[in-house]
């Protein structure tokens, strides 16, 4: 929001406000002083796992699972305090062992956790990722599901609009945060493309009150805004 819109808002001249919130990216360690930092800030809306830096991805970052496979104690630590603020988690572009190791932590905290990209498709079926939604949604966690694989783009040139959607009927709308995954500079306009993504899916027959869990009610329950 511009400061011309915040002024505009404040005189009651727009007829809703728009809050834009940031992540702060654990890119380099786990150290838990960052939440205890991060959590002074308003405008922080979730701490998001290292992940353009994780291993595998490109260049190496801090790694979350020890030699045995568990969580590190310091990432347990940073699940831990998310949870006593009430500071939303994305699990960033990690291998899917280590998102069931976040979920089950959050499920233990009672952390308030997002699987970044948990529904995608790329490389694998649908019936292979309805098959690691269901197995990680008992956790209580979200899925982030991404609407970019539903029309062509930069990104994805080649896509089935059928996958994501068929994921969606799979699946059901109660753990299904969706979103476009939209913003890069050579994408779509985000805005525009949620508009047809959702037309996409009432076209499609997926009912008006799931596509309204999906994109309203589930989000505003991760971002503690249902409080």
């Amino acid at each position: 929001m511009s400061l011309s819109e915040r002024y505009e808002e404040s005189k009651g001249e727009l007829e809703q406000a728009c809050t834009v919130l940031g992540t702060h990216i654990l890119a380099w360690s786990h150290h838990p002083d960052q939440i205890h930092l991060g959590r002074k800030y308003p405008n922080v809306g979730a701490f998001f796992f290292s992940t353009m830096t994780a291993p595998g991805m490109k260049g190496v970052g801090p790694p979350i699972l020890d030699d045995k496979g568990k969580l590190m104690s310091d990432v347990k630590e940073c699940v831990g305090l998310c949870a006593k603020y009430k500071i939303p988690i994305m699990t960033g572009h990690r291998t899917w062992d280590e998102r069931i190791a976040l979920a089950r932590e959050a499920q233990e905290t009672g952390a308030s956790m997002l699987i970044t990209h948990g529904g995608s498709i790329h490389g694998i079926t649908v019936d292979e990722a309805v098959q690691r939604g269901k197995e990680i949604r008992k956790y209580g966690v979200y899925i982030e599901v991404n609407g970019n694989a539903m029309v062509p783009n930069m990104m994805w040139p080649q896509v089935n609009p059928n996958d994501v959607l068929d994921y969606l009927k799979e699946m059901g709308p109660e753990n299904i945060i969706f979103n476009t995954d939209f913003g890069q500079a050579m994408c779509h306009h985000p805005l525009e493309e949620f508009k047809l993504l959702v037309r996409m899916m009432i076209y499609f027959g997926i009912p008006d009150q799931d596509i309204k869990t999906m994109i309203q009610t589930n989000p505003a329950k991760y971002l503690y805004l249902d409080d």
